[in-house]
């Protein structure tokens, strides 16, 4: 964590299509990573060292369908709001990290979930500045 006044947000979309071959998945996390960059402040690949052993399965060091984000208060409105838009109705899973270590996990499947979403890491930021 780079700055104190943002928060890392962990995407796991790995599940949203598990007939995905290895390839597919790689291609969709490095488009996926594309389109996140318009709404975040920076959005990288997930390495295989930063996570735990019971992670999926990885290409070359990195875990598929897994991004992190970073994000400031003013963004994470829109990273959720691209996010309902392109899995509304998908399952992903989310963590949300402070730069105090705090974490909260989300998991959303409906647009209504990432709607919940979305106020409970405006609300986690809002604690993480106090």
């Amino acid at each position: 964590m780079t700055n104190a006044s943002s928060i890392q947000i962990v995407i796991d979309f790995s599940s949203i299509n598990p007939d995905f071959q290895e390839e597919e998945l790689d291609a969709f996390t490095r488009q996926l990573q594309n389109e996140i960059r318009d709404v975040a402040d920076s959005v990288y690949r997930v390495r295989m060292s930063e996570t735990p052993d019971n992670s999926k399965s990885a290409l070359g060091s990195f875990i598929l369908g897994v991004l992190k984000a970073e994000v400031t208060f003013k963004n994470t409105g829109a990273l959720f709001n691209f996010l309902s838009t392109r899995f509304g109705d998908k399952p992903i899973e989310l963590t949300v990290k402070a730069s105090d270590g705090r974490e909260l996990s989300l998991k959303a499947s409906s647009r209504k979930d990432f709607e919940y979403g979305m106020f409970k890491a405006q609300e986690f930021f809002d604690q993480s500045q106090k």
